[in-house]
């Protein structure tokens, strides 16, 4: 079983602890790239050995920010980061994790299944083309995806209203910029890999 630390429970923005069943799931989820990473192409080499400090933890720290009882899209999840750590450790919160890759999506649903995640759906389709579901979000992550514009404008037209987009950014930024109209930012945390922005919607004049 993985066995983990007191900062990756907790996360750097002091996110909720796990309980021992969610860490054990956490142990488990992490076997089940380690076992599959050759077939699906999941995570690079070096990152197997450090999923941890450089997945997990990162995954974590986005909790707080999650609404209660909220739906929450993982746009580009890949191997399920932050979809997965943040289901297993938000039951209360609706999960849909979006990939365009059949392999990674065959993974997710296998993941789904071993650990009975109930909360999770996978969605496999490109978020650049239309669906007709029309479903919009509380929250959307979009992690190793796009530039900050590029992911802005790709998962605010799903977000409702007082909806926000949580980006991985390896700086600070604004949204003074061209691109961020109808958005801004909420809060800029430090994480492991950089800073967590949180850009807001804007509400409709």
């Amino acid at each position: 079983m993985l066995e983990l630390g007191t900062d990756t429970l907790l996360g750097v923005n002091r996110s909720r602890s796990l309980t021992a069943e969610q860490s054990a799931l956490v142990g488990e989820y992490v076997k089940l790239i380690k076992k599959w990473n050759r077939v699906y192409s999941l995570v690079s080499k070096g990152d197997l050995d450090h999923l941890e400090e450089r997945h997990i933890n990162d995954s974590l720290v986005l909790e707080p920010f999650l609404k209660t009882s909220g739906n929450h899209l993982d746009i580009g999840s890949g191997a399920g980061f932050p979809g997965v750590p943040l289901a297993i450790c938000r039951p209360d919160v609706r999960f849909v994790l979006n990939d365009r890759s059949t392999n990674k999506c065959r993974f997710l649903r296998d993941v789904k299944f071993h650990l009975s995640l109930t909360n999770v759906d996978v969605q496999e389709r490109d978020i650049r083309k239309p669906d007709s579901s029309n479903q919009l979000f509380d929250t959307i992550s979009i992690r190793a995806v796009a530039p900050p514009e590029k992911a802005w404008s790709l998962a605010s037209p799903l977000l409702r209203e007082k909806g926000a987009v949580f980006l991985h950014t390896n700086d600070r930024f604004t949204t003074e910029d061209e691109g961020f109209s109808q958005g801004f930012v909420r809060s800029c945390t430090p994480s492991v890999r950089g800073f967590i922005t949180i850009v807001a919607k804007k509400r409709a004049s």
